[in-house]
């Protein structure tokens, strides 16, 4: 039972009000343009569709939507758990790996990739990685890891293999393998499988467990459309804050 006059339509029992007006348009490129403006509670969620998909029903060629509201209330929810989540699993690598493989535990565990994208970034924090001292230039703390993408971090734990064995080298330890020495051909192709491992397999068999992966990579589509403002449903938000939520716990 929506209430409507000239340029609105009120619904109480939705607790939506719609409000639109003809924008100046130019008639040699546009028969007609209109902007509306819904305002309302949590109806608003599950309405936004139903509005767009109704215009579009009337046949209105282009819709553009220009600000969401109930997308950015979702993106600012979600964003503090995704920041403990990253900060978080960095910490995790970082000690884990500075103390199982040593303090060149990152030339061991990033691909070529990734440090490609360090080198691009590496200016873009000067303040804690490195300083002058007495007119030389010196390492002050290691922050590379702070340098790469959310992906790429959540790959060091389920796709890269700590070694980072390139192509050419599996290909280089396979022709040296004898046929004619059984004994230490099975050992060196024992080798050669632990080395080709994920660090998932090698060190990290609990995050099988708790599907790491599948949740990781959920979440990774998520961030990118929290980092880009863009629109999120409320099954977004709730999977993402319940994922991030899982693997906090976990990695705690």
């Amino acid at each position: 039972k929506p209430l409507k006059t000239k340029n609105h339509i009120t619904d109480d029992e939705l607790g939506i009000k719609l409000t639109c007006k003809i924008v100046q348009s130019n008639p040699d490129t546009s028969n007609i343009s209109v902007a509306i403006k819904v305002e309302g509670g949590i109806s608003l969620e599950s309405f936004r569709l139903k509005l767009i998909t109704h215009l579009k029903d009337e046949k209105f060629d282009y819709i553009y939507i220009i600000l969401d509201d109930v997308s950015r209330a979702f993106c600012e929810e979600i964003y503090p758990y995704l920041y403990t989540l990253e900060n978080l699993l960095r910490k995790y690598l970082t000690l884990f790996f500075a103390t199982k493989l040593g303090p060149k535990w990152w030339d061991d565990v990033a691909t070529e990739e990734v440090n490609k994208k360090i080198n691009q970034r590496k200016n873009n924090e000067n303040v804690f990685s490195k300083r002058n001292n007495k007119g030389k230039e010196e390492i002050l703390s290691d922050t590379k890891s702070f340098l790469i993408d959310f992906k790429d971090l959540g790959e060091i734990i389920y796709r890269v293999s700590a070694g980072n064995l390139k192509t050419e080298d599996i290909i280089k330890q396979i022709e040296a393998l004898d046929e004619q020495q059984t004994e230490s051909l099975v050992t060196a192709v024992e080798h050669l499988k632990k080395a080709v491992k994920a660090n998932i397999k090698k060190f990290f068999p609990s995050f099988e467990d708790i599907d790491f992966q599948k949740k990781w990579e959920y979440l990774y589509g998520v961030r990118n459309k929290v980092a880009h403002n863009s629109l999120i449903i409320e099954e977004d938000k709730n999977k993402s804050i319940q994922y991030a939520k899982e693997i906090i716990s976990f990695l705690q």
